[in-house]
């Protein structure tokens, strides 16, 4: 069991892919369709903090993982318009 355990480990570490904190902008929807007066309304973007492996990056987006199995594989990953990043910080 502690073999494994540790092949995991190393399979895991191989990766090596940084973890970071990123606060940004999104869209907002509200109250799920429902007939609303213009006060009801939200104005402007909803500003969000995430925190997730950094699995990809090109010139307009940002992806993230919270998680990442054994063989390689994500789970749970969110793409952030870089447009809207407000503050990105690497944690490790």
């Amino acid at each position: 069991m502690i073999n494994k355990k540790k092949k995991v480990e190393k399979k895991l570490s191989k990766g090596n892919r940084p973890i970071l904190f990123v606060r940004w902008n999104d869209h907002c929807i509200t109250k799920n369709g429902s007939w609303s007066s213009l006060d009801e309304l939200r104005h402007g973007p909803l500003e969000c903090e995430s925190i997730g492996f950094k699995v990809h990056e090109d010139k307009d987006v940002l992806i993230l993982a919270l998680n990442q199995d054994e063989n390689g594989k994500f789970g749970d990953t969110m793409n952030i318009i870089k447009s809207c990043i407000i503050k990105r910080k690497i944690l490790k």
